[in-house]
């Protein structure tokens, strides 16, 4: 017979294991977004809406869903940002692909156009 003692012992037991479990979980999706991205203080950033942004015209020549085969130029198919929708999807990844001088192949985005995608991907992904 079990007592009420060694009940709340595997309770605990299951539910840090059950932590633990989330926590590992948050670090693998953080290293799915391709590392890290400059921080941002969404109290005081101008934080922009995603029709508002203009950096998504130096994406959407490669990254649109209206492109395809050699039209995308190695954009892999599904990673476009000419929706709200697909874009946040990919936020965190392309901040940190910007941030670390992946995208767009050969730089060309100005610190502007880098803040600005920072900032839209820290500080909620307004539409």
């Amino acid at each position: 017979m079990i007592h009420t003692a060694q009940l709340r012992s595997r309770s605990h037991l299951i539910i840090a294991a059950a932590l633990a479990l989330v926590g590992l979980a948050g670090l693998a999706c953080d290293e799915d977004h391709g590392g890290d991205y400059p921080e941002v203080d969404c109290s005081t950033a101008d934080v922009k809406s995603f029709a508002e942004m203009t950096v998504w015209g130096s994406c959407t020549s490669c990254h649109s869903s209206a492109l395809s085969g050699s039209s995308r130029q190695s954009a892999p198919e599904g990673v476009d940002f000419d929706s709200f929708e697909a874009a946040m999807a990919q936020a965190d990844h392309a901040a940190a692909e910007v941030a670390e001088d992946e995208m767009p192949p050969g730089g060309g985005l100005s610190e502007d156009a880098k803040n600005e995608l920072y900032a839209w991907a820290r500080c909620g992904t307004p539409q």
